[in-house]
């Protein structure tokens, strides 16, 4: 009788292929990659496959949406949340602004008011650079 139970280094490799998997999908932006796709680059089974990605679901990082594909029933898998691009949080305009001591809710400088604002340089700005950056179209 064989033993079930996962070891630390099983559960590290099952962790490691999730994480690429998410990466793999992420990296399809909105598109999405249909699950055969994701199972042949991670050189997985359908049946590991599908456990792999059951378990992103569940997590509430990607949907399954059904689609034809070359003729066959498949899932497309699209993130629903994405991680935090560090690049992304080093250019926000705030940490080198001469105003930002200043800077706070109900006050005479607020995010609202901000004086790069004015100039295309504030928060708003940046906020709607990155999302397009991060999310093309």
């Amino acid at each position: 009788m064989t033993s079930r139970k996962m070891t630390a280094e099983k559960i590290e490799d099952v962790s490691a292929l999730a994480v690429r998997a998410y990466e793999l999908i992420v990296g399809s932006q909105t598109e999405g990659l249909t699950q055969n796709m994701v199972w042949k680059m991670l050189g997985l089974s359908s049946r590991d496959g599908s456990r792999l990605v059951t378990g992103l679901e569940k997590r509430g990082l990607i949907r399954r949406e059904k689609v034809v594909d070359g003729g066959r029933w498949t899932y497309k898998l699209i993130p629903v949340t994405y991680p935090a691009v560090v690049r992304s949080i080093e250019t926000i305009p705030c940490t080198t602004c001469e105003f930002e001591p200043q800077c706070k809710l109900g006050g005479i400088v607020n995010p609202i008011t901000c004086p790069p604002e004015r100039e295309g340089n504030g928060l708003a700005d940046w906020v709607i650079r990155e999302f397009r950056a991060f999310r093309p179209g």
